[in-house]
């Protein structure tokens, strides 16, 4: 059975009980031919406040012969996460299921004193093989390999390589205008936290605001620490927020944050996308108590093999 999801603008509360519905309905239809919605469908479909027209369905017998069930099939949907089954099948025929990405990590250089106060005398690469995992959790794991390989302070730089695949051409905000949605991030060879954050918001009643928390916290970016609390109820409260996300620099809040909304995170991509890698790696890499004494960019790895590889 395949099924497109629905426009956008039909997607609001309990749609994902009415897919579910949906799909139970279909599956259990599926022994009959007919080119009308089943009725339990369509009563979901009423619950939900979806019009059956914003709804296409193919039901099929996967090794071929005539369709049980066509609605709709003419109109363009929006194909949404559905795609993720062709791009899920691609990985699986090319990859394999067993297939693991390899982060190779070179340490140019001797280490003088390798130990608490290892200095490494030269620098750090790292190359990027389109990893999609490594989030915040995985990349402060690899430093503190460095840490474990007796590495406190890096005389040199650390030196991101792209080049295992080109990005694509266009901006993140070509998409939808969102280019701030992390969805939107533009894929890269060595993808750091799908170069994300995630704003958490904690009311504080007794102090009447909304403690604002960082994560992760980037270097040299000012965020507000808290936002003041507002009674009513818990509808957009993003919209009420009024978050000024655009400066690389300083993130401030111009709205309330409503108490009735408790604890809510929003996951923002940064503004500056091209700066977020160092701003991140300089971050962490201080916060497990290293010292880096050059910067981080991009450039070649070496030639030779690495000194490790992060699975």
């Amino acid at each position: 059975m395949s099924l497109t999801t629905l426009p956008a603008r039909t997607l609001g509360t309990g749609l994902l009980t009415a897919a579910r519905a949906v799909a139970l309905g279909l599956v259990s239809f599926s022994a009959w031919c007919s080119p009308a919605l089943p009725p339990s469908v369509l009563q979901a479909l009423e619950r939900a406040k979806v019009p059956p027209e914003a709804l296409a369905v193919v039901v099929e017998d996967p090794r071929g012969g005539t369709a049980r069930l066509r609605w709709n099939t003419q109109q363009p949907m929006n194909p949404a996460s559905v795609v993720k089954l062709l791009t899920t099948l691609a990985a699986l025929e090319d990859l394999g299921p067993a297939w693991t990405w390899q982060t190779p990590v070179w340490l140019e250089g001797p280490i003088d004193n390798p130990g608490p106060e290892g200095v490494l005398q030269g620098s750090v690469h790292i190359k990027g093989s389109g990893d999609p995992k490594l989030n915040l959790e995985r990349v402060w794991a690899l430093l503190q390999r460095l840490r474990g390989l007796g590495v406190r302070e890096i005389r040199g730089d650390i030196i991101l390589d792209q080049s295992a695949f080109a990005a694509p051409m266009g901006t993140a905000g070509d998409f939808d205008g969102e280019s701030l949605r992390p969805y939107n991030v533009q894929a890269r060879a060595l993808m750091l936290n799908q170069r994300t954050v995630i704003y958490h918001f904690v009311p504080d009643a007794a102090r009447g605001v909304a403690r604002v928390m960082a994560e992760p916290a980037l270097l040299g970016v000012q965020v507000e620490a808290t936002v003041p609390l507002v009674g009513g109820p818990c509808h957009d409260w993003r919209a009420q927020l009024k978050g000024q996300l655009h400066d690389p620099a300083r993130v401030r809040w111009l709205g309330r944050y409503p108490a009735a909304c408790g604890t809510q995170q929003w996951p923002v991509a940064y503004a500056d996308p091209a700066s977020y890698d160092s701003r991140l790696l300089q971050a962490l890499w201080a916060g497990v108590g290293g010292q880096l004494r050059g910067t981080v960019r991009e450039g070649p790895a070496p030639a030779r093999p690495p000194t490790f590889e992060w699975a």
